[in-house]
């Protein structure tokens, strides 16, 4: 069975997602199959966009773990890659992202207790991954963005933020998509800057100000361009005068 999951983890990781699913399949028709090989299975069916088939198993495979933050993401995913936005919303209510956060702080608790290099370095470093919590909240603001509600899209990519300032995807939907007002940055990063302060992250916390910093340029830009076409130019002052 090794050597099944190695070769359908290679087959992933290359894109060859018709042998990572043949593979994949193979293994999780095991009896011994465990969660892992689910994992695996449900994101070869994820690359090969079988999502009706990927929840078919995500709902009746007897190595199945819906609890676990990684598969209620991975539910999720399934349900927006199909389009079925308030399935997606349902799998990542305030429940489950809950209960994501408490078990990614658990496992915080003890990395920070347990490492062999002491705690400050634990604490104090950027993270080796972008948290699950981190990554649920955004998949809740792109439905919200899909479903056109800004208010809570946006206030959906500050919590993924919140959870976790490495996302930048989330960085980049609010800065990009202009969902905050330049005051309202800057009341978010004073907010988080006690996260942006810590040994590791100065560099973010300086990305975060320059885009900020972008996002006043374009709309004082936009706020110029505007100005300029409610005002009405010399020429046109002159032509009406002599008409």
């Amino acid at each position: 069975m090794e050597q099944l999951r190695t070769l359908a983890r290679d087959a992933l990781a290359k894109g060859l997602h018709d042998s990572a699913l043949f593979f994949a399949q193979r293994l999780t028709a095991h009896q011994h199959a465990t969660t892992d090989d689910l994992f695996l299975l449900v994101q070869a069916l994820l690359f090969a966009k079988q999502y009706r088939r990927a929840l078919h198993h995500l709902l009746h495979h007897p190595a199945r773990a819906p609890l676990e933050p990684r598969f209620v993401l991975l539910t999720a995913r399934c349900h927006a890659h199909a389009r079925d936005w308030d399935s997606c919303l349902a799998a990542l209510d305030d429940a489950a992202l809950e209960r994501a956060r408490l078990i990614e702080d658990s496992y915080a608790a003890a990395a920070t207790v347990y490492s062999a290099s002491g705690p400050s370095s634990v604490a104090n470093s950027l993270p080796d991954h972008i948290s699950l919590h981190s990554a649920m909240y955004l998949l809740r603001g792109t439905v919200y963005e899909e479903l056109e509600n800004w208010r809570l899209a946006a206030a959906a990519y500050c919590d993924a933020l919140r959870a976790e300032p490495c996302n930048y995807d989330a960085l980049c939907r609010l800065a990009d998509g202009h969902m905050l007002s330049a005051p309202e940055w800057r009341v978010f990063v004073d907010e988080i800057k006690p996260s942006l302060e810590r040994p590791g992250y100065g560099w973010l916390k300086d990305f975060f100000s320059c885009r900020i910093g972008e996002s006043d340029v374009e709309l004082a830009s936009v706020r110029g361009s505007l100005a300029d076409l409610a005002t009405p130019s010399s020429s046109t002052h002159s032509n009406l005068a002599s008409a």
